[in-house]
């Protein structure tokens, strides 16, 4: 990927297994904003593949382009003088074929929203801040960049979702723990209720473990189904 861009097949490919892999246990799918966002804000962390490779793309035209450190490719010098600086005091160099058509617009774009010399910048900050950029982030009326809300905060705004997210992933969990603790705050455990909407063979969304033919939601499963009112007892008592 630091060589050639990838094209579209290649990238749909590795995300479509990585997705696979993460999808393997789980009934209902988290949304797509979900797999990108750092573990401390409520994500799985996975690499946008698209986005990771062309940030290793931009960096290996970056060094030959722009960066004193390396030795410079006088046709890549030409090409970030022209579509990334508007140098128009030099001739055309063309649009090569080997880089996509949002490649160069992406570079600016990484320019414009960071402080960072563009020529030094490491691959992880690239990545980093394409991620933002493209997916995490948007802007609003004002031109204002923001952080994207998943569902689970848009439907819950008075919820402290730092503090949320930081107890979710207290060091020391095991994979489990963090699991379960991840998908009840996203609210994707598959409850009687969530199965009757997404399985057509389950036909009740009412408790099958106890007679108060209560839904079987989320808070019923978890608080107030009485067949969990032994949980946090004593094991000696009866």
């Amino acid at each position: 990927s630091a060589s050639i861009d990838l094209r579209v097949l290649d990238i749909s490919s590795i995300t479509s297994a990585a997705k696979s892999w993460i999808y393997a246990d789980q009934l209902e799918k988290p949304e797509e904003l979900v797999l990108y966002r750092c573990r401390m804000k409520g994500g799985l962390n996975l690499y946008n593949v698209k986005l990771r490779a062309l940030a290793e793309l931009m960096k290996s035209f970056l060094d030959t382009a722009n960066n004193p450190k390396f030795k410079s490719n006088l046709y890549h010098r030409a090409l970030y003088q022209w579509h990334v600086e508007g140098d128009r005091t030099i001739p055309n160099p063309g649009q090569p074929a080997y880089f996509s058509e949002n490649f160069f617009s992406a570079i600016i774009s990484v320019k414009n929203e960071t402080a960072v010399n563009l020529a030094t910048m490491k691959v992880g900050q690239l990545y980093s801040t394409l991620l933002e950029h493209f997916v995490t982030s948007e802007l609003d009326n004002n031109g204002f960049r923001f952080e994207k809300k998943c569902k689970i905060e848009s439907e819950h705004t008075d919820v402290d979702w730092d503090r949320t997210w930081s107890l979710a992933c207290i060091p020391g969990l095991e994979s489990t723990e963090y699991t379960f603790l991840w998908r009840m705050i996203h609210n994707i455990l598959p409850t009687q209720e969530r199965l009757q909407r997404i399985l057509p063979r389950v036909h009740d969304a009412t408790c099958t473990l106890c007679r108060s033919q209560d839904i079987c939601n989320l808070s019923h499963a978890l608080f107030d189904c009485s067949y969990n009112t032994w949980l946090g007892q004593d094991w000696g008592q009866p």
